[in-house]
């Protein structure tokens, strides 16, 4: 192929809970240098919720094509995250439970946990334990607020 019709990307760090698995293993997503929505590259919010049901995932020094809808969480570990938002208790279908802040502040009409749950995205973007967590929400059996 030929370069000049390669996007360039920019490897993003991060740790994937998967079905199946223990716990977080470190991963890395290859996202796009430019942004379809804003000036500046995609965000991982962004990545995964782009609408393809299969994308490129490093694990383990290769990079394996994963069924997206098969990953429960990805983590992003590379900064602290201090925000004041709600905090709710999900729990997971793979029974993890997670308490989490939402990051998202929604206009009163629609602030409640079930309105950002009903969100569009299938990726949804919540802080926990100082990281920005990214939940599938298919994955999300229940949610309590605190």
């Amino acid at each position: 192929m030929n370069k000049d019709f390669k996007i360039p990307k920019i490897p993003r760090k991060l740790e994937i809970l998967r079905e199946g698995a223990s716990g977080f293993h470190t991963c890395r997503l290859f996202l796009s240098s430019t942004s379809r929505r804003h000036h500046g590259p995609e965000t991982v919010s962004e990545f995964l919720n782009a609408g393809s049901d299969f994308v490129p995932v490093e694990l383990d020094g290769k990079v394996k094509v994963l069924n997206i809808q098969q990953v429960i969480a990805f983590r992003d570990i590379s900064e602290r995250v201090e925000i004041e938002g709600k905090y709710v208790l999900l729990t997971l279908r793979n029974a993890k439970m997670f308490t989490i802040q939402l990051e998202e502040i929604l206009p009163e009409s629609q602030s409640r946990t079930q309105d950002y749950l009903n969100s569009e995205n299938v990726f949804l973007e919540f802080v926990s334990e100082s990281a920005r967590l990214f939940v599938n929400k298919t994955m999300i059996v229940s949610a309590v607020d605190q």
